[in-house]
């Protein structure tokens, strides 16, 4: 049987981890599969021809709001020169409404939700022999003309998972591409826009695994490795050994992760103030709003304070760059409040300041509560909102022009001098100034 795991990526520099997750934990079994990696900007013919050729038995796609729509036209294509293929799909794109992806797109046979190895693994496992389905949790998949969604699986121990670090064909590739990276799954925070408040609970890898497959990718040529866990710093023990591994062990590579600065201890900023070498680690930090009723509305406990010190500290240290992440169109965030969040967090000057709009995401809180503020959003992915119950589409305009100037000047650097300049002494405030 032969199987193929493709993705579209966003851009070629980047790389899948979850069809080498699941390609790790069945070769074992099923010796013939294949990572097939696309762009979203790919022609689509280019893509069927590709996989025509590689005649799979069975074709799984890994699926997110940047690749969905296409990866549905690419899957009814797929089915009319491939009719006997069996296609499955997973990902967090479809783990939450497995059924509205099957009504949507009769080219799908499967889907799988949640974690994927062990229910991919199981899935087949039941194609290849007994074509008993019902038996396989984590999944939906069609009877007839029926949809049936199994039960969900418990989750998965870790450290019962194979490596997907070690592919040799990956090797001759990793100075080109960004490398993707877990020590964990799951959040300990509850925040209504995200998906990541959905999993209860934090489950780590064996750290002396981490460091053996980190040093693996170093030794390889890596020069990016992004982390994947939400919040890296969530566990103190665990971070700074990892911390003060990395220092130890970077060789010049760059490694990026998201953090949450308030709850981010003094000891643990001075040891990075000290020890950090220049250049190598890049902190994302969402703040999102700093407008409290917001946050409570969103559940999202944040001191700005206390994250406020910690951006400026690290700042301070000049070693490691900071990203900090801005969402427009919360719940009660009208313009003028969000003109106050974002002269808030400009304070600080971050070397890049992301400014996001709400997305809608299946399964979400804040999606089942849209009705209730009103929102109107966008019916595809990326679900992004359109209006809300105190922010019109006018004022969504002015953002999104405010957003492009931001990107233009502030975080290309272009000016930078001039830039400060004209904020600090000539206009009322930053957000007057990008406006």
């Amino acid at each position: 049987m032969r199987i193929i795991l493709a993705t579209l990526n966003a851009k070629y520099i980047h790389t899948s981890l979850a069809i080498r997750l699941l390609k790790a934990y069945s070769e074992h079994e099923f010796e013939d599969i294949l990572l097939a990696e696309y762009t979203i900007k790919d022609p689509l013919m280019n893509i069927v021809s590709d996989l025509f050729q590689k005649q799979p038995d069975v074709i799984g796609f890994s699926c997110y709001i940047w690749n969905i729509e296409e990866t549905v036209k690419l899957v009814a294509i797929l089915k009319q020169v491939m009719p006997e293929v069996k296609i499955v799909l997973g990902g967090p794109e479809v783990s939450y409404e497995p059924l509205y992806w099957m009504k949507r797109e009769a080219g799908i046979d499967f889907v799988v939700n949640g974690d994927g190895e062990e229910t991919f693994h199981h899935l087949l496992q039941e194609i290849r022999d007994e074509h008993k389905y019902h038996f396989v949790y984590g999944a939906a998949y069609r009877k007839g003309e029926e949809l049936i969604v199994n039960p969900p699986r418990p989750k998965s121990d870790l450290n019962t998972l194979p490596t997907p670090h070690r592919f040799a064909e990956d090797l001759p590739e990793l100075s080109k591409r960004i490398v993707y990276f877990e020590t964990s799954r799951g959040c300990p925070f509850n925040c209504q826009f995200c998906l990541s408040s959905i999993e209860v609970g934090v489950r780590y890898y064996d750290i002396e695994r981490v460091k053996s497959d980190l040093l693996y990718l170093i030794e390889g040529g890596a020069k990016v490795i992004k982390f994947l866990d939400r919040t890296f710093n969530i566990n103190r023990n665990y971070a700074m050994e990892m911390f003060q591994f990395l220092i130890d062990n970077h060789q010049g590579c760059v490694f990026q992760f998201e953090i949450t600065a308030d709850i981010m201890r003094p000891e643990v900023l001075d040891f990075l103030a000290q020890n950090a070498p220049p250049g190598v680690f890049r902190f994302e930090i969402g703040v999102q709003s700093t407008n409290d009723e917001t946050n409570e509305l969103v559940k999202r406990r944040q001191n700005f304070t206390k994250l406020s010190r910690t951006v400026m500290k690290i700042k301070a240290s000049g070693n490691i760059d900071q990203h900090l992440d801005l969402i427009a169109g919360l719940p009660m965030e009208d313009y003028s409040t969000f003109r106050k969040t974002f002269n808030d967090v400009f304070a600080m000057e971050p070397e890049e300041l992301q400014l996001g709009f709400l997305k809608m995401l299946r399964g979400t809180g804040l999606r089942s509560q849209a009705a209730k503020y009103d929102y109107t959003y966008m019916e595809h992915a990326p679900y992004e909102i359109l209006s809300s119950h105190v922010m019109p589409f006018s004022d969504i305009i002015r953002l999104k022009r405010l957003e492009d100037v931001l990107e233009k000047y502030w975080n290309s650097q272009r000016l930078a001098h001039s830039v400060k300049y004209l904020i600090r002494h000539v206009f009322p405030s930053p957000f007057d100034f990008f406006q």
